[in-house]
């Protein structure tokens, strides 16, 4: 995002921005990767008072470390980069078919294969949603000591946490749906596009995309896990060509969505290839873009 430097002018303190221009306001952003709440599933056969021990030692102390950023730094824009949960995607959902598939079954640890069942049994939606509130009593409320207006000339202060990783949802071949469904359902869509400063950060779940290259596509239907991802990296030029737009539009002070004529037109006349866009077409300015994934884009 460019860093601003402080420099002194005839004693007076100036404020440099990106690229060295006059007056810049920086945006401040920050990334969290990995925060990976421990849980049963991390330490499996660690005895009972350990893992507590563990589990409030280590929230503590990303409590403390993410409100001295929030204090210190006040960023404009917080940014997840996946595995928010160490074992969230163990977690039995309250919907839909959440067995390892046959083929998978023998992808397991032995140490892991051994407290399976116990897992199912003890595990399930209400334990992810009580995880859910512990990541929101660690990071989302605390976000609140950064200031709740924003900087100067920022739109407003944001927490961005749809980003999955492979400890979310599982990898590959191996995401299962419901996860999916639920995370999405809790932290927002895992594929997106936003504007943030003036840069263009799009966001790609290659945890589900990576399913599209894995070794067991020529012998089972992956199509629900990777086409999503695929049919947004189809569109996302344009995607991402509005919401450079509509940014736009808000700083010039205009209606950020384009006016539409109210008319009533028949269905068998009206003209569907003359419909009014905010997408200003490929050869249009556009901000620089910076792709967001918690694990590489797999190779084609």
């Amino acid at each position: 995002m460019g860093r601003a430097v402080d420099v002194c002018q005839q004693g007076q303190p100036l404020r440099l921005g990106p690229l060295g221009r006059l007056g810049a306001t920086p945006h401040r952003l920050i990334f969290v990767a990995d925060p990976q709440l421990i849980d049963p599933h991390s330490y499996p056969g660690r005895p009972w008072p350990l893992n507590p021990l563990t589990m409030r030692i280590t929230d503590n102390y990303m409590r403390r470390s993410y409100t001295q950023v929030q204090k210190i730094l006040h960023p404009d824009t917080v940014m997840f980069l996946g595995d928010l949960f160490d074992g969230g995607r163990e977690w039995k959902t309250a919907h839909g078919n959440f067995d390892d598939p046959e083929w998978a079954k023998n992808h397991r640890p032995a140490d892991e294969k051994k407290h399976l069942k116990t897992w199912l049994r003890k595990y399930g939606e209400k334990y992810w949603l009580k995880e859910y509130a512990r990541f929101g009593r660690i990071f989302i409320d605390n976000w609140v000591w950064g200031g709740t207006a924003p900087s100067p000339l920022q739109r407003g202060r944001k927490i961005i946490s749809s980003l999955p990783g492979n400890h979310d949802l599982g990898f590959g071949a191996e995401v299962k749906l419901p996860v999916r469904h639920r995370f999405n359902a809790y932290f927002g869509e895992t594929n997106r596009v936003d504007v943030i400063g003036n840069h263009t950060f799009v966001s790609v779940d290659t945890v589900s995309l990576s399913a599209d290259t894995s070794n067991m596509k020529d012998r089972v239907d992956l199509r629900e896990i990777y086409q999503p991802v695929n049919d947004f990296l189809g569109e996302v030029k344009a995607v991402k060509r509005r919401a450079v737009q509509k940014e736009l539009r808000f700083w010039r002070g205009e209606i950020e969505e384009i006016a539409l004529q109210h008319k009533v037109e028949d269905l068998e006349e009206a003209d569907y290839k003359n419909v009014p866009t905010i997408d200003p077409g490929e050869d249009a300015p556009d901000f620089p873009t910076i792709l967001l994934t918690h694990v590489p884009l797999p190779a084609p």
